[in-house]
């Protein structure tokens, strides 16, 4: 299930083309803009309503991939649309598909890989559904000029394809531990592992919805507001590591009661999961505060294939108990270095500023 949903993930992060990230910062606010271009979310709908009925009519599980696929676009497209917009109603809605999904499963019932990316697209779905009903943003394809609309969309793509790149490389970076070993054949039992990084994404998941706030936010605020915005993600980096201490204190308060849930009781695993899940929503945060200000910065992408890297060897010269924790310490090596770079880069932007208003 990992593996396959990894896949559909990737699969969608190249055909959005980065522009869950690029939109809120070509809308910015405007909802005239979100308006002219929800259209395109109409047409992901359309093509998850065809996917999904040759999935019922065929049973095949390659159609059940492509159906996950249109799923993510389409929730990277919604995302996009409304995070500068109606950046509340975006964040409420955006993980309440987890809930439908987990309701699901924890039904007496020995679901299947192919099953699980089906359940998993049936709750996206449902998601898209009441997006459309209270995003506020209507999505109308009739009536609407094609032409003019990839005339408007097409420079975005320009903008955006550098942003493809960096979000397959922090993918890999949040999955390489489960993919590596697949990659090097090491032919290993990776259940605990898998269960721990589960359990990690799913933290993850509740605090970017503080930085996807954050990132709607400086993507309204004007150019001279650079030296507070460097002010609020440093403060909001210290709110992250803080509850990413408090879940890891949790998890090993649990590993110390030996509570078992299901077959899973490998608590530290999740605990340094917890911790590494909390640098990369820091880690996430200092990219959204570069691209608001520099647009892109492939120095960026250069240190997280770097760690994606260092993970492979990690995993290829290391024991398999240990992995989890080194990959907690490749994390904190990798925040303070990018922690550093990106505060050096905004404080030389915050001076020239300062030197161009003086003048």
């Amino acid at each position: 299930y990992v593996f396959l949903s990894t896949v559909a993930v990737l699969s969608a992060r190249v055909i959005s083309m980065g522009m869950e990230e690029q939109l809120p910062l070509r809308i910015a606010g405007r909802r005239d803009v979100a308006e002219f271009m929800a259209p395109l979310v109409g047409v992901m709908i359309v093509l998850e309503v065809i996917f999904g009925l040759v999935f019922v009519a065929t049973g095949h599980f390659v159609f059940a991939i492509v159906l996950l696929t249109c799923c993510y676009v389409t929730t990277s497209l919604f995302a996009g649309l409304l995070r500068s917009v109606n950046v509340s109603a975006s964040e409420r809605l955006r993980d309440l598909h987890w809930l439908i999904f987990g309701a699901v499963c924890l039904m007496p019932y020995s679901w299947a890989a192919d099953q699980l990316i089906v359940l998993l697209s049936a709750s996206l779905m449902c998601i898209h559904l009441l997006e459309l009903r209270l995003c506020g943003i209507p999505v109308r394809i009739s009536a609407v000029d094609w032409g003019v609309l990839w005339t408007q969309t097409r420079p975005q793509i320009g903008r955006a394809w550098k942003k493809l790149f960096a979000g397959l490389s922090l993918t890999a970076d949040i999955r390489g531990i489960v993919f590596w070993p697949s990659v090097l054949g090491l032919g290993l039992n990776l259940d605990n592992i898998v269960y721990a990084l589960l359990l990690g994404e799913a933290f993850w998941q509740t605090s970017a919805v503080l930085v996807h706030r954050r990132y709607a936010k400086y993507c309204v605020m004007a150019p001279e507001e650079t030296p507070r915005m460097k002010k609020d993600a440093f403060y909001t980096s210290l709110v992250l590591i803080v509850y990413a201490c408090i879940a890891a204190f949790v998890a090993f308060s649990f590993g110390a009661l030996d509570i078992v849930i299901g077959r899973f009781s490998d608590w530290t695993a999740v605990a340094f999961m917890f911790l590494f899940f909390g640098m990369i929503s820091c880690y996430f945060l200092l990219r959204y505060l570069t691209w608001v200000i520099k647009d892109f910065d492939w120095a960026l992408v250069g240190f997280e294939v770097l760690l994606i890297l260092a993970q492979g060897l990690l995993i290829l010269m290391f024991d398999q108990s240990v992995w989890v924790f080194g990959l907690f310490f490749l994390a904190a090596i990798f925040l303070t270095v990018v922690f550093g770079y990106v505060m050096v880069f905004v404080k030389s932007l915050s001076s020239g500023c300062d030197s161009a208003s003086v003048g």
